[in-house]
C-alpha cells in the first residue's frame, strides 16, 4: 500500500488557502495536514479555519471539524523560522512531504521593505525547512504581476526568473519576484518546487461566492458605481474562478514532482474594462467612462465613504494611470501552455458565457449588500 502524503499549508484562513485545504481534505492520498496559523485558540484550535469556511461559504464543515488529519501549528510567517517552536519545527522537518506556501501580505501601497518579512523571508524559511529531514516539494503561490522573464516575442513565459534585474516601483510585485528568485535558486540546487502565478481570483463559478471586503478590484468597481464615472483604461481583465484555480493547484502531480511554473489565469474568461462597464450599465447602473485624470479629480473630491478612499495613495497619486496599467498587465502577454495542459487534466468546465459568470457574481455581491441594487431592478439573477 502506497504511503500517504503529509502536507504543510500556510494561509489556510485566506480565500485561496481555505479552498485549497477543502480540496486536500477530500483527497484520499493525503495523510496528515499541518496548518500553520497565528493566534490559535487553545480551547478550539480550529476556530479560525471554521470561521474561514463560514466566511467563504465552503461546504463540508463537518469534515473540517471532526477529521483527525489536521494538525494545527502555531506560527507567524513574519517571524524567524516562521515563528514555530523548536519541537514543532523538528516534527515538521521529519514528517512533511509537501509544503503549500500560500500565505502572504498582499498590499499594493506599502513598500518592499514593509512586505519583505512576510513575502520573501518566509519563503527563505520554508526552503530551509524543505532541506531538513524528508525531501520536500515546495509549492509556492505568487502573482502574474511578478513575471519577469520573456521569450523572443515578448511574452511572459511559464518559467522561474533568471538573474537579470527587474525593476518595479510596486513593493508587493517586487517582493513576489524576489521570492521567485529564491525558488529558482532552490531548484537549481536540486530542490523540487512548483510555482503558481495567480491572476485575478474571482468568485466561485457555481455559487458566486466572492472575496470583496478588502479586494482592490471589487472596491474599484464599487467606487465607479458610487461616482457614476469610470476611467478610461486600455486594460483587459481576466476572471479566474476560485474553484478553477484550486482544481489546478491541488492536482496530485504537484505533490510528487517539481519543475512546473503556471501562469494560472482563466485564458477563456477575458473581457475589456470597457466591456465590464457596459455590462454593469446593461444591468441597471449608470456609469460614464471619462479620461483617467478627470475621473481621478472626481475621486479625490469625494469623501471617505468612497470605496477607494484608503487606496488614494495609489489611485489618487501622480502617475496613477501608468501604475495601474503596469499592475494589471495585458493578460494577452502571458504564455499559458502549462495551464492549458493542467486544465485538460483537471477536466474542469468553465462557464461558457462570461456574462453568465459575471451575473452570478453580481447577484452574490448584491445579496451581500456590497453593491447596491439599481432602482427598478431585482436583486439576484
Amino acid at each position: 500500500m502506497e504511503s500517504k502524503i503529509n502536507i504543510l499549508i500556510t494561509g489556510a484562513t485566506g480565500f485561496v488557502g481555505a479552498y485549497l485545504l477543502h480540496d486536500l481534505l477530500a483527497d484520499i492520498s493525503v495523510g496528515k495536514i499541518y496548518v500553520l496559523c497565528r493566534n490559535i485558540q487553545q480551547d478550539n484550535e480550529r476556530q479560525r479555519l471554521i470561521d474561514a469556511y463560514h466566511k467563504f461559504s465552503i461546504d463540508n464543515l463537518d469534515v473540517l471539524v471532526y477529521t483527525k488529519n489536521i494538525r494545527m501549528i502555531e506560527g507567524d510567517i513574519t517571524q524567524p523560522s516562521l515563528g514555530i517552536n523548536k519541537v514543532h519545527y523538528k516534527e515538521l522537518c521529519k514528517e512533511v512531504d509537501v509544503i503549500y506556501h500560500v500565505a502572504a501580505r498582499v498590499n499594493h501601497i506599502r513598500s518592499y521593505e514593509a512586505l519583505k518579512s512576510a513575502n520573501v523571508d518566509s519563503l527563505a524559511d520554508i526552503i530551509s525547512m524543505a532541506r531538513i529531514g524528508k525531501t520536500k516539494i515546495v509549492n509556492f503561490v505568487s502573482t502574474l504581476g511578478s513575471a519577469a522573464k520573456k521569450d523572443t516575442q515578448g511574452f511572459y513565459v511559464e518559467e522561474l526568473p533568471d538573474r537579470r534585474p527587474w525593476h518595479s516601483d510596486m513593493g508587493y510585485l517586487l517582493s513576489k519576484w524576489e521570492a521567485e528568485k529564491l525558488l529558482s535558486c532552490f531548484q537549481n540546487e536540486g530542490g523540487k518546487t512548483n510555482l503558481f502565478r495567480l491572476g485575478y481570483i474571482s468568485g466561485h463559478s457555481k455559487t458566486g461566492v466572492s472575496l470583496f471586503a478588502n479586494n482592490q478590484f471589487m472596491l474599484f468597481i464599487k467606487s465607479c458605481i458610487q461616482l457614476g464615472y469610470a476611467p478610461e483604461l486600455a486594460r483587459t481583465i481576466n476572471f479566474t474562478p476560485i474553484d478553477y484555480t484550486i482544481a489546478l493547484m491541488s492536482q496530485s502531480k504537484y505533490r510528487y514532482q517539481g519543475g512546473e511554473v503556471l501562469n494560472l489565469f482563466n485564458y477563456h474568461g477575458l473581457i475589456s474594462w470597457e466591456g465590464i462597464i457596459s455590462w454593469l450599465n446593461a444591468r441597471g447602473y449608470n456609469i460614464k467612462i471619462i479620461p483617467f485624470y478627470e475621473w481621478q479629480t472626481k475621486l479625490l473630491a469625494d469623501n471617505e465613504e468612497n470605496a477607494l478612499y484608503r487606496f488614494l495613495p495609489l489611485y489618487g497619486s501622480e502617475g496613477a494611470h501608468d501604475k495601474i496599467l503596469r499592475f494589471g498587465r495585458e493578460i494577452e502577454k502571458f504564455r499559458y501552455k502549462k495551464v492549458k495542459e493542467a486544465t485538460e487534466l483537471a477536466r474542469h468546465e468553465l462557464p461558457l458565457l462570461k456574462y453568465e459568470l459575471l451575473d452570478r457574481y453580481l447577484g452574490y455581491l448584491q445579496d451581500q449588500k456590497f453593491l447596491p441594487v439599481p432602482p427598478g431592478k431585482l436583486a439576484s439573477f
